[in-house]
């Protein structure tokens, strides 16, 4: 996972601080849980009205289906992985064919994969403006910070080397 800090010193600095903190807020990537949810773990997702929709539904195909009757019954026992291909895809079936609410699907396949930001990603709260700016500064202040230090090594190296031997010379060097 990355901080805040590194994940701004990503822009460059010609990307104005509005437009960072648009991108690391956008749903552009994917968090997977691939935790089994069993029913009851379900229901504390969904809530018990969703839970009772989505169970009838699926056992009503269930009831035409060995293979599928199976898979409710290791719902109710070990759970399911809801980030799995297979169940997504089923899940897609389900309001495809108008068996199910697009609302109500897209809340069941969230357990197993949900839009996130790249903030979120990395276990971070949303972005704020006031954030990126303090550390585009601090950033900008230990840039300068570097670029003097250099500047003054070098200048006391030229000076130890004997090349700049007067104040006249340093001040010239230093662009003073």
């Amino acid at each position: 996972m990355k901080t805040l800090p590194e994940l701004v010193a990503e822009f460059s600095t010609d990307i104005s601080p509005a437009d960072i903190v648009a991108n690391l807020n956008s749903k552009t990537e994917k968090i997977t849980n691939t935790d089994r949810v069993n029913l009851s773990k379900l229901e504390e997702i969904i809530g018990h009205a969703d839970l009772g929709k989505a169970i009838g539904i699926i056992s009503t195909l269930a009831s035409n289906d060995p293979y599928l009757s199976l898979q409710v019954q290791s719902l109710a026992i070990s759970g399911w992985n809801f980030a799995d291909g297979r169940i997504q895809g089923f899940v897609d079936k389900l309001v495809s064919g108008g068996a199910m609410t697009p609302e109500l699907g897209k809340k069941i396949k969230e357990i197993g994969v949900k839009a996130a930001s790249p903030a979120e990603v990395n276990g971070l709260p949303v972005v704020t403006l006031e954030s990126v700016i303090a550390i585009r500064s601090e950033n900008l202040k230990t840039s300068l910070k570097a670029i003097a230090s250099g500047k003054y090594n070098e200048c006391v190296t030229r000076i130890d080397s004997g090349e700049l031997t007067d104040e006249e010379s340093i001040l010239a060097f230093l662009g003073a």
